[in-house]
């Protein structure tokens, strides 16, 4: 537990968890969530702007929500790739950020698995010798 100020209305809050906001705008933010996906149910070619308009809400909520991948929209709308700004329309980066973030990932995760195994294989060998000395120091 530790003690923070809610990143939207600044009041003073204690987080359980990694959460940034406190409890009453988390509750206002999926209230205003399912406010815009009731009226996208309904409406399901409506523009940006028709949506803030009747849901009162802002652009960067529903962009928010389109990078999360919360909603997916029908109508054009873009914003930029957090990793390299080329224009995309849902999630959080574009395809050819994410393979390589996909690729980098696997790549260490290769490394920490060759790493842990040359860590064990040693380990054995230490062990193999260990047993080998007190073996032949019982011989003597």
């Amino acid at each position: 537990m530790e003690l923070r100020n809610c990143r939207k209305c600044r009041k003073l809050f204690i987080s359980i968890s990694e959460r940034n906001i406190c409890q009453e705008c988390c509750e206002k933010k999926e209230k205003n969530y399912d406010r815009i996906l009731e009226y996208l149910n309904k409406n399901p070619n409506a523009s940006v702007e028709d949506i803030c308009e009747a849901t009162k809400t802002t652009k960067n909520n529903v962009a928010e929500l389109v990078k999360n991948e919360k909603i997916a929209l029908t109508v054009s709308f873009e914003y930029k790739c957090e990793i390299c700004g080329k224009k995309i329309k849902m999630g959080k980066a574009c395809p050819e950020c994410k393979k390589k973030v996909s690729n980098e990932l696997n790549k260490a995760i290769d490394k920490v698995k060759k790493e842990e195994g040359e860590a064990k294989a040693r380990d054995l060998a230490t062990k193999f010798a260990l047993n080998l000395r007190d073996k032949q120091k019982g011989r003597r």
